[in-house]
This record gives C-alpha cells, sequence and structure tokens, in this order.
C-alpha cells in the first residue's frame, strides 16, 4: 500500500507541501489585499460591490462575482505589476489600464474605457 499527501490551494492547485501550498495562498491573498485596497467595483446604477471576506476561497469567490457584474472599477491607486498579471495572465481577465481614475466596460467594444 501507498501512501500519498496532496495539499491542494483555493484554486485546486496541488502542492507536496504544505509550506508551498501556503506561500502559493498567501501570495494570492496579498495580491487581492491590495486589489481590495486600491479599487472599488461598482454595478450598473454605480452602487458599490463590497468585500468584507477575508479568507482567500470567499475573496476569489468575491472578485469573480464582483468582476462579472461590475460596470465601473474605481482605481484609486496604481496596482502593482504582480497584481496585475495576476489578474490577467493567471485568472485570464482583462482588466482596466493601470492608471488612477473610474473605467466603464464598453460591452461594444469588449474593453474598460475612462469613465472620467
Amino acid at each position: 500500500m501507498k501512501v500519498e499527501v496532496v495539499y491542494i490551494a483555493y484554486d485546486g492547485n496541488k502542492f507536496d507541501s504544505p509550506v508551498e501550498c501556503k506561500e502559493y495562498e498567501d501570495r494570492a491573498l496579498s495580491l487581492m489585499n491590495e486589489l481590495k485596497s486600491h479599487t472599488i467595483f461598482f454595478d450598473a446604477m454605480k452602487q458599490p460591490i463590497l468585500c468584507h471576506a477575508t479568507a482567500i476561497e470567499n475573496i476569489m469567490a468575491w472578485f469573480y462575482m464582483a468582476f462579472t457584474e461590475c460596470w465601473y472599477i474605481n482605481i484609486n491607486m496604481e496596482l502593482s505589476d504582480d497584481l496585475i498579471d495576476f489578474i490577467e495572465d493567471d485568472l485570464g481577465l482583462i482588466f482596466p489600464p493601470n492608471k488612477v481614475g473610474l473605467y466603464k466596460y464598453d460591452y461594444n467594444e469588449d474593453e474598460w474605457v475612462s469613465a472620467d
């Protein structure tokens, strides 16, 4: 008989070590906390879509919901390249230009445009 222990992160990625798994999740949590600190998502009525979660699983669930339901994103401080890469490369989403300002999603052109 063989026993295999695998550590599974919030997104299903598997690790042989609990330390590697925790570092992976801590990185994602740090990036999502940066996003929560420096952006505000708004729905079509310009009501904020807020996140009160602290666990990475819940923050990621909020993020996917907020990102699909938002019409506007306000960026109040330039975001790190790591965060932009995480959103665009790891999560496969299109984010507004990384400049301070209010952006609206143009569903006709499939792109974020300035709403300032």
